[in-house]
Formats: structure tokens, sequence, C-alpha cells
């Protein structure tokens, strides 16, 4: 479960961003809230990512995010676009 936070152009959770794990099938959007949650996810270590079409209608890519889910137990990730620097 997480979040997903806009300061490039909402400055703000990020509603409707699609949130992927990398090397899987799994997916999940955002609530108007940025929140998103996989309902089940293999243990070990995982990449997590997401777009979004106003980011990439500027472009912008979004990091992708290390997480460890251990057996059993639920983790948290932030996920943000890069800020106006990068």
């Amino acid at each position: 479960r997480g979040v997903v936070h806009d300061s490039l152009l909402a400055a703000g959770p990020l509603a409707a961003a699609e949130v992927w794990i990398d090397g899987t099938t799994l997916t999940t959007v955002t609530g108007a809230d940025g929140r998103f949650r996989f309902d089940s996810v293999p243990a070990g270590p995982l990449r997590v990512t997401f777009v979004h079409p106003a980011l990439q209608a500027q472009r912008i890519g979004a990091p992708v995010v290390a997480v460890d889910v251990a057996l059993g137990a639920e983790a948290e990730v932030r996920l943000a676009t890069p800020d106006g620097a990068r």
C-alpha cells in the first residue's frame, strides 16, 4: 500500500495514477487521495513505479522505488514525481 504525491503539477496527492510492480502483471490505480493498495504481492525485493497521463504529456518519468516485502507483512511505499530541479 502507499501514496503517490505530485510535487510538480498538482502539488498534492496524485489521483488516477496507474501504479505497478515491475516484473509482474500487478497494477492498481490511485484514488482521489493519491492512495493505492495491492491485495496480494509476492514476498521479497520488489520495484514499484507509476505513470499518469498528465506527466506523460510533459515527458516526465516517474522514479522506481525499491521495497522489500516480508512474507505475510504489509509494506508502505511512498511514490512521488521528481522535484522541479530534476
